[in-house]
Formats: structure tokens, sequence, C-alpha cells
């Protein structure tokens, strides 16, 4: 079966349909316990998923963006599940949407760079979290412009840090008023916020059934163009 090249981002639609199928027939798979390789399957998939939600989600005008639901704030009307994941923190300043967890997670997956959930400053990038069981159970995702190293982001010179600091207000002087640039204890120069350094970040915990219940949720919301009726606006259950 070929894949469908066009405007509307019917390859797109014709991956995420066929990899969602993938991820239910995997479930119906015969297979022994220590050849379980769901959770792997479920993390290629969603990295996929995600770097086309992310960019399609970009080109789209703002009310065709809501009518996705991905607007919805985390802990009310979030789907999939999303409402119910573990924020360990969330430094930014805006207020979390579905589509900015979602942004966040892509992030993470798709600049790795050896995350450490016990640093105070975890870089982006996401681990396993062990529980004693031998198996995994969840996943941590981290995501942060800030850090370096599992660490917090420092710079030689001063002008560096401020350098840095504007490029994250941009043209809103007023966003992120306490944070400052400032010279730390051993020399360097980083951001500080009250006088303690500072970065934005955010970390999450997915349990692998909600790492499930988003890879299925996005299979069938990128799947939609892929039904040559699809208004836009009414979502079927394609990947099911």
């Amino acid at each position: 079966m070929e894949y469908y090249q066009d405007p509307h981002h019917r390859i797109q639609a014709d991956i995420a349909l066929r990899i969602g199928k993938i991820a239910l027939q995997y479930d119906v798979m015969p297979r022994p316990p220590q050849e379980d390789f769901s959770v792997t399957l479920h993390l290629c998939i969603l990295q996929n998923l995600l770097t086309n939600c992310v960019e399609l989600f970009d080109a789209m005008s703002r009310p065709a963006q809501r009518e996705l639901g991905l607007c919805a704030l985390h802990e009310k009307d979030a789907p999939w599940g999303l409402a119910e994941i573990k924020i360990v923190r969330n430094t930014f300043e805006e207020k979390l949407t579905a589509a900015q967890i979602l942004r966040h997670i892509r992030n993470a997956m798709s600049h790795p760079t050896g995350t450490d959930l016990t640093s105070p400053f975890s870089s982006t990038g996401y681990n396993s979290i062990p529980d004693g069981s031998g198996s995994i159970s969840s996943i941590v995702f981290s995501s942060s412009p800030d850090t370096k190293r599992n660490r917090h982001r420092t710079w030689a010179k001063p002008e560096q840090a401020k350098a840095h600091l504007a490029r994250i207000r941009g043209s809103n002087e007023k966003s992120f008023p306490h944070i400052m640039a400032e010279q730390s204890a051993d020399g360097a120069y980083g951001l500080f916020r009250h006088g303690e350094p500072f970065a934005r970040e955010f970390v999450a915990i997915l349990s692998t059934t909600q790492i499930r219940s988003l890879v299925l949720g996005l299979s069938n919301l990128l799947a939609q163009p892929a039904d040559e009726h699809f208004d836009g606006r009414s979502f079927r259950q394609l990947v099911a």
C-alpha cells in the first residue's frame, strides 16, 4: 500500500493510522513476558507522532488549534489522560495546556542529553524509573533550555547571561520579572531568582499505561485526514 502526499497532510495521517494499528496489533501478539517490548515500541511511535503533531499544530490557525482540544488546561479537560500525569517540576511562565505538555515531551524525546531526576536541574531527555520489579513501569520526561549536564547553565561573561535572559523575555519585558542575570559563587554567570539559581524546567512522569493512551490518542487524532470525508471538526475513532 502506498502513502499519499498532498497539501492536506495525508502522508502524516496515513503513517499515524498505521502505527496506531501496529501498537494495537502488538498488544494481542503472543509473546513471553521477558520479550514484552511494548514500552520500547510505544516510545518509538510517540517520538514520531509528537514530531508531526507539534509541527502541524504550529502551522494551524488559532480556531483550528482549539478544534483539536489541545488548548485545554492541564488538570481540567486535557485529553488522553494528560490531566492525570504527575508534574514533578514546571517553572515555565505560561499556563500549562495539553499542547504545551506534548511540546515538552517532544523536546525531551528529540534532544535527550542524559536526564537525571535526582538532580535539582535535570537536563533535557527521558529515562525509566527503577521500581524494583525489573520491568519498566514509568518514564520521566524532562525539558529545559536552561540546563546543561544536569546542572544550572552558566556562562563565562555577564553579557552572555544577559543575552540569554533577553532571549527568554523576547519582546515582552515583563516576562519573568523576578529573573536576573547574576554572578554565582564560583565566578560564573547565570540566571537567578531571589538570589537562587533558576532554570526553566518541565519534568513529568508518565506511567506505561498513560504512554499507551497517549500513543493511541495521538494516532487517532493525526489519522483523521486519512478519512476522505473529514471536515476538520468531526473526529472519528479510526484507531480502535
